[in-house]
């Protein structure tokens, strides 16, 4: 447990062994009486069984609380469960007030009681502030840092120490299956302009749920559907796990089984 200064709180203390993406969700996607148990990971080049998880010495036991008790305890407890059930879509069903968009269902405040948007927000700027102000250099191969800029840190720092309101020029788009999930997770990565390369943002996601965070020229309608600013639209949709798809099967065109996976193969 090295002594450093904690990235969130800026004071120096013991720094914790804290993941990214809560350790909970790596246990909802193993499959613990399969041969294959341990998540598989897809990229362009490989396909392999690991057991790692990103995780990293990058805040004091304080801050890493704070992070779980204001949204990742939440979300996970109602994420979806090997039963079948999905709380937190169950409770979005129940809220009164909702419009059929192309993409789906979009639900507005107000939400079912059960449905803690707040502590949804919090889940979602907790994992890109992470994810952008620290390089994950003990597993580089899993991810790669998403930098967001210095401004948006800062503010998003603030807003997860309730020092502050969310980014006010940022756009957080929030999606929730309306399908059966797919156990995946995909940590943060860049959303680019169409036929350019410069990046408007990032995007994760967890079962169930994909997040995506948008900076910059952003057009006002898009400003509008922001799950950050009122009506803090939320969106019930098959995009989910249709984009989830359509990306696993891409990569795999040219992506190669290594390992165990390699061996079975064979």
């Amino acid at each position: 447990m090295p002594h450093g200064t904690c990235a969130l709180c800026r004071e120096s203390a013991d720094l914790q062994d804290g993941h990214l993406i809560a350790k909970g969700f790596y246990k909802a996607v193993r499959e613990p009486a399969s041969v294959i148990s341990n998540p598989v990971l897809v990229t362009a080049s490989t396909t392999f069984q690991t057991s790692e998880q990103v995780s990293d010495y990058l805040l004091c036991r304080r801050c890493e609380l704070r992070l779980a008790q204001n949204g990742e305890e939440w979300v996970l407890r109602n994420s979806p469960h090997r039963n079948g059930r999905f709380p937190m879509r169950e409770a979005l069903l129940r809220s009164p007030i909702k419009s059929t968009i192309r993409a789906g269902e979009s639900y507005k405040e107000p939400y079912d009681s059960a449905f803690d948007l707040e502590r949804l927000v919090y889940f979602a700027a907790s994992v890109f502030w992470r994810a952008s102000v620290h390089t994950w250099d003990r597993v580089k191969h899993l991810m790669e840092r998403a930098p967001l800029p210095l401004e948006l840190n800062e503010q998003l720092r603030l807003f997860l120490l309730h020092l502050g309101a969310f980014p006010i020029d940022a756009v957080l788009l929030i999606s929730v299956s309306a399908s059966k999930p797919l156990p995946h997770i995909i940590f943060p990565q860049a959303n680019k302009r169409a036929n350019l390369t410069d990046i408007i943002g990032y995007d994760f996601a967890v079962p169930g749920l994909q997040f995506r965070l948008m900076y910059g020229n952003i057009p006002d309608l898009m400003k509008q559907i922001s799950v950050a600013v009122p009506p803090h639209a939320v969106l019930l949709t098959d995009l989910v796990e249709r984009e989830i798809k359509a990306r696993r099967d891409e990569l795999r065109k040219t992506s190669r089984m290594v390992g165990s996976l390699g061996s079975a193969a064979s």
